[in-house]
């Protein structure tokens, strides 16, 4: 990758972007619980209400992306989110809390992975898969970043200096690395993908396999967003020390990171529905692993959830494109961030509900099987896809 460098740009981008704007949250949920007096589902709805804004917006940056200006919005939406962080040190109640976070999910819309991955497709066509995998796999360490990054700097000087120091951080280094490396990607486009790229059909063909790929891209997002976001209170239910959590918590992203490798390494002779099954049978072992076997699975836990989150992060677009094809893939990209954005939206608030009523052993179970179902979607996603080429 080091010879590829508009995709280094974007890796490094995306890295700092993702632990500044989306792994800030569960990395201090805690801290705003005990000191602005929130409770669990209402910041829980806080991020749902971001999400759900990222997901309408969505579709709007897919066809900016489509026309050529990838590198604008990525960079305004960074800028954006990095200021709107600096200003969220200011909150001292509930409704500023959510509008602040409502903006923040526009913003996101245009410079997080779905965007990112929309700029590469259009730019790389069929050998878009080892750019994404090379962006995810240095993006997958954002959470190693942030979580003991926001653990020192909370501790020492309060949560509200450590988001403006993340705030800082998006705009001065995220913001740059995600302009240029898009920027160069759009001058590099290959001549035979200009009339793929032509954003002739706005309307996303909506086929069975475009609907069977919704749901379940949904409802692997409200999976792994529902425990992401209540990570540390889960190994805490499971009496885990907040020191250990917060370890534990940094070793899922080096566990996606691994994910990665092994796609790297296995995705010229797997195909892609076989590494989907895979996936889906790690999240959903994952899932059960705590109930079952309580405080010891923690290293399985992490192992499988991290390793299962970071090859459908990469699988995403790869099998949107296999599905549906590269016409107007910016379009389409967006189309789909909908359900896969709602998914990461509501789970939050979900997840705390169910803990309220059959606290995070009946809540993981319950994830399990969503995963699950998850999984016969892509199946047969997959096999609409077939029978229509």
């Amino acid at each position: 990758m080091l010879k590829d460098p508009p995709i280094l740009a974007l890796a490094l981008g995306q890295t700092l972007v993702w632990a500044g704007l989306y792994y800030v949250f569960p990395a201090l949920v805690l801290h705003w619980e005990v000191t602005l007096g929130f409770t669990k589902p209402q910041l829980s709805f806080v991020i749902a209400t971001a999400l759900i804004c990222s997901a309408c917006a969505a579709p709007v940056a897919g066809r900016v992306i489509d026309k050529g200006y990838g590198s604008l919005l990525m960079s305004v939406a960074a800028i954006t989110a990095g200021l709107l962080l600096i200003l969220l040190s200011q909150v001292t109640v509930l409704w500023q809390f959510y509008l602040i976070w409502a903006c923040m999910g526009v913003a996101m819309s245009g410079c997080l992975y779905e965007a990112c991955f929309a700029v590469i497709t259009r730019s790389r066509g069929a050998n878009a898969r080892d750019p994404i995998i090379w962006v995810t796999l240095w993006a997958g360490l954002a959470s190693t970043l942030s979580f003991p990054s926001a653990y020192a700097l909370t501790n020492q000087f309060g949560w509200q200096v450590t988001v403006a120091v993340f705030g800082l951080v998006v705009i001065l280094l995220a913001a740059p690395l995600l302009a240029w490396g898009s920027a160069r990607l759009e001058q590099e486009k290959a001549p035979d993908l200009r009339a793929t790229n032509t954003p002739i059909d706005r309307k996303v063909p909506r086929t069975k396999a475009f609907w069977y790929l919704a749901v379940a891209l949904g409802l692997v997002a409200l999976v792994q967003s529902a425990v992401i976001q209540h990570v540390l209170p889960i190994f805490h239910s499971f009496q885990i020390t907040p020191r250990d959590a917060v370890i534990a918590a940094s070793f899922i992203g080096p566990m996606q990171v691994a994910g990665r490798v092994a796609l790297m390494w296995a995705g010229p002779h797997v195909a892609l529905s076989k590494v989907a099954t895979g996936a889906i049978l790690a999240l959903v072992i994952a899932l059960l692993s705590f109930p079952v076997a309580k405080g010891t699975a923690l290293p399985l836990f992490v192992l499988l959830f991290g390793s299962a989150y970071g090859t459908i992060s990469v699988i995403r677009p790869l099998i949107a494109r296999h599905v549906l094809g590269q016409q107007s893939f910016g379009a389409k990209s967006g189309a789909l961030a909908i359900p896969y954005l709602i998914g990461f939206a509501v789970a939050p608030f979900i997840g705390a509900l169910i803990w309220e009523q059959v606290g995070y052993p009946g809540m993981l179970l319950i994830m399990a099987v969503l995963a699950a179902l998850a999984g016969l979607f892509f199946a047969r996603a997959f096999t609409e896809a077939a029978s229509d080429a």
